[in-house]
Order: C-alpha cells, then sequence, then structure tokens
C-alpha cells in the first residue's frame, strides 16, 4: 500500500478534501491502511495499474450513501432534520470515545500529515454538550479572547473565527501554544499547541501563524500564549 501511493504520488493544491484510515480485521490479523488526500495520488494511474488498491478511496461512500444518500448530509437541512442527525449521532457518542475506532483515525491523521501525536475521538469529544438547535448556535455568544494579551505588542494581530464544527457542538475552552519568534522581525516562525481541545487547536495554530509582533519586545525566542474559546447559549 505505502509503496503504491509513493508510486502514484502528485503534488497539489485542495481546498477542501478529507484522508482516511481503514482497519481490516480477519480473525487475529489486523491491517491498518493510511488513505492520503486524493489530491496526493494520482488515482487515474493508480486505477490502471490496481483497481482494486484506488477503490479504497470509494470506501466512505460505499458506506455513507446507502445511509444517507448522495445528496451533502451537512448542508441544507431543515432544523429538525439537523437535530434528528445530532441525535442519532449523539447515540454512539459513547462507543467513539470508546477507543475502539482510534486506530484508525491515528491512520486518517497521519495520511493528513498532521501534527497531532496521539490521536483519539475522546479527546475530540470531551467537551461535546449533545445536540443544538441551529437557532441556538446561530445566536449563542461566541468569544475568542488572547489571555494577558497586554504583555504583548503585535505589528500584526489576526483574531480566529470560531470553527463552525466547534460552535455547533458546544465545545470551548483554552488553548496553549508555544511560539518561536525572530527577535529581529517579530516573526512567529513556529506554533506548537501543547493543549486544548485538537479542533481548537488547529484553529489557534492557523491564526497564530499570521501573528507578526513588534521587533525584540518578546523578551524571549520562545513564548507561551494562551487562547481562551468560549460560548454561551441563551
Amino acid at each position: 500500500m505505502a509503496a503504491a501511493v509513493k508510486k502514484y504520488s502528485i503534488t497539489a493544491g485542495h481546498f477542501e478534501t478529507f484522508s482516511a484510515g481503514v482497519v481490516a480485521t480477519c480473525g487475529s490479523k489486523t491491517s491498518v491502511l493510511e488513505l492520503p488526500y486524493e489530491s496526493k495520488v494520482d488515482l487515474k494511474k493508480l486505477k490502471s495499474a490496481n483497481a482494486k488498491m484506488s477503490r479504497l478511496w470509494d470506501l466512505i461512500s460505499d458506506v455513507v450513501d446507502p445511509s444517507f444518500g448522495t445528496d451533502d448530509i451537512f448542508q441544507g437541512r431543515t432544523e429538525e432534520e439537523d437535530l434528528v442527525l445530532q441525535r442519532a449521532g449523539q447515540e454512539i457518542v459513547p462507543e467513539l470515545a470508546s477507543g475502539r475506532y482510534d486506530e484508525g483515525l491515528a491512520a486518517a491523521v497521519h495520511g493528513n500529515d498532521s501534527t497531532w501525536r496521539h490521536p483519539s475521538l475522546r479527546d475530540l469529544l470531551n467537551d461535546y454538550r449533545g445536540p443544538i438547535t441551529n437557532s441556538e448556535a446561530k445566536s449563542a455568544a461566541l468569544s475568542i479572547v488572547l489571555v494577558d494579551a497586554e504583555q504583548y505588542r503585535f505589528n500584526a494581530f489576526a483574531k480566529p473565527d470560531y470553527p463552525v464544527l466547534a460552535a455547533m457542538a458546544r465545545i470551548q475552552g483554552d488553548v496553549t501554544m508555544r511560539l518561536s519568534i525572530d527577535p529581529a522581525t517579530g516573526e512567529v516562525t513556529n506554533v506548537e499547541a501543547s493543549s486544548g481541545n485538537k479542533i481548537l487547536q488547529d484553529n489557534a495554530v492557523a491564526t497564530a501563524k499570521k501573528w507578526r509582533l513588534e521587533p525584540n519586545s518578546a523578551g524571549a525566542e520562545k513564548v507561551s500564549v494562551t487562547m481562551r474559546y468560549s460560548l454561551q447559549c441563551p
């Protein structure tokens, strides 16, 4: 599998896509497959050389389409349909958090070139608070603040947008990050998150990479900062 993906790998940009992990078990034998972004693989050539392997990228539709149909199940739903879907999801939260599917999650994360070292669905669902109506989600008071912001002087500061998925799942909390800074320019050269929900971490890290402090204002080449995400439903 790895050799084939490497042989037919390509470089391409992508706007919205997914990676996947497949865990196949037969008796006592288990095989774990990492499926990287479709945009990273020349599926046309792979299909010509090995049709069965190229079919692995169709697995997600093989599972989803018979259950939900071919339309996008996450867009254009009524509030009633949305709640039905949320309640169905809520029923499987304990099973997801049990760790049973973490091996597949780890394979998907690795195929996505993520820096998430120990992928866990329990961590993702730790702050989940159950179904919420569209009206409640839209009227929720969303807040993102940089804790102790007065300690830092910025030449460029971007404030993140609250992740839609996190807002819908009512996920909130602090994200602590370690910033590497070029003293001469104030440029943030690297960002590593050390705590916080993974969805919020990805959002905070992507935003912090856009920051630029005033030259020689940080006092050190590495500083710790905390972004606080909070929401309050009426």
